[in-house]
């Protein structure tokens, strides 16, 4: 059946074929993009490089000002610290620091609060947790991460946040989820005691 539809319908689909084959010349074999591509090839790429979303969340840079600088040895943990309570993978050191040496900071050996002299940048600087950013984003993880704690089901919770698989939401709040089943273990447990005290 599927056969004899494609074979009735070969002349149509061989000139849409050669159209898209003209298009795709004329456009410098370069395929066009939706901009729905566009933006998740966006949202892909700022999750392979989230080191200038660290920075604009937790950091401020003032390269005119020699007292804006931090540590390496204090910048990097800090960097590995926001991946996981954002569900990143982080870079290595290395990739880390050539990223902030992008934003045209000054490396060199530098004393902070009358320390050691250590290996630091200036013009960069962490920001206080007092005026830490909170992101939309990660109100998305605090309501997902309240629900699961509060019983409701994965599957509503992954719609909820639209993910197109239940697995999705397995993987990214296995943690919450594993913390919730203990709690309803807890009080089932709590609920077969009781009834065993009836008998």
């Amino acid at each position: 059946m599927l056969l004899d539809k494609l074979t009735a319908e070969k002349s149509h689909i061989a000139e849409w074929a050669l159209e898209g084959l003209e298009e795709l010349l004329g456009n410098n074999l370069i395929f066009t993009e939706s901009d729905e591509a566009c933006v998740f090839k966006s949202r892909y790429i700022a999750e392979l490089n989230n080191v200038k979303e660290f920075v604009r969340d937790r950091c401020c840079i003032d390269l005119d000002n020699d007292e804006c600088k931090v540590h390496r040895k204090v910048l990097f943990p800090a960097y590995k610290q926001y991946c996981r309570d954002n569900s990143y993978k982080s870079q290595s050191r290395q990739e880390f620091f050539v990223e902030v040496s992008k934003l045209n900071v000054k490396p060199g050996k530098m004393r902070i609060n009358s320390s050691t002299p250590l290996e630091g940048l200036r013009g960069i600087r962490l920001l206080t947790n007092a005026v830490r950013y909170i992101r939309s984003h990660d109100l998305r993880h605090t309501s997902a991460t309240l629900l699961i704690n509060q019983g409701v089901h994965a599957k509503i919770i992954s719609e909820r946040l639209g993910h197109g698989n239940i697995n999705t939401t397995m993987n990214v709040y296995g943690h919450a989820l594993r913390s919730a089943d203990q709690s309803a273990a807890d009080k089932f447990e709590t609920i077969l005691l009781r009834k065993q005290g009836r008998k």
